[in-house]
């Protein structure tokens, strides 16, 4: 594991103080239990999440120690692959603070071994999605393991519905998500 970075103004990964904490990958295909939860967050979203076609990317490991934290951002990464979906999973209660906040649409999460929480990052336009905007608050005593999957537009874009008005929700679309084309 190494420290964790973000993607600074010049599009380069650099290592600041907006996010503490290390770092690691895993491959579908490094471990059967990735590959068998990878599954299950295709089964989940309805989504692809193969990484050998780009569809997704390799698990993130990331572990918050004492006052580790992720200010607020937002994970859509328009001008790469383009996260469309954020799948993540507590893999360890925290004793006290790192809550996982939304500040535009007033939700903490704290953190709970096993929980998962799964986002659009981009509107029913294919927007960037300015609710998603969230941080990862200081850990104030113990630690907080976490696992992510971001899914991409590629080989998902048609998978999800796009709404006949640009500014619905997810949940104005999802009575529709559930429908067969054709029917």
């Amino acid at each position: 594991m190494r420290r964790g970075q973000v993607i600074g103004s010049d599009k380069r990964s650099i290592i600041t103080k907006q996010r503490t904490g290390n770092v690691g990958w895993v491959k579908n295909e490094d471990s059967e239990v990735a590959d068998k939860l990878s599954q299950k967050i295709a089964h989940v979203t309805g989504l692809n999440t193969s990484e050998n076609d780009q569809s997704a990317e390799p698990f993130q490991v990331v572990n918050y120690g004492l006052a580790g934290h992720y200010f607020l951002h937002t994970d859509a990464e328009e001008d790469q692959l383009e996260r469309i979906m954020t799948f993540l999973i507590y893999l360890s209660d925290v004793e006290m603070g790192g809550a996982t906040v939304f500040p535009k649409v007033g939700i903490s999460v704290t953190p709970q071994k096993n929980m998962a929480l799964m986002w659009y990052n981009f509107n029913t336009a294919h927007k960037e999605d300015e609710m998603t905007l969230n941080a990862g608050c200081s850990v104030l005593i113990g630690q907080k393991w976490i696992l992510t999957k971001w899914i991409s537009s590629k080989n998902n874009l048609f998978r999800r519905r796009c709404g006949l008005k640009p500014n619905l929700t997810q949940l104005d679309i999802e009575d529709d998500m559930n429908r067969k084309y054709g029917t």
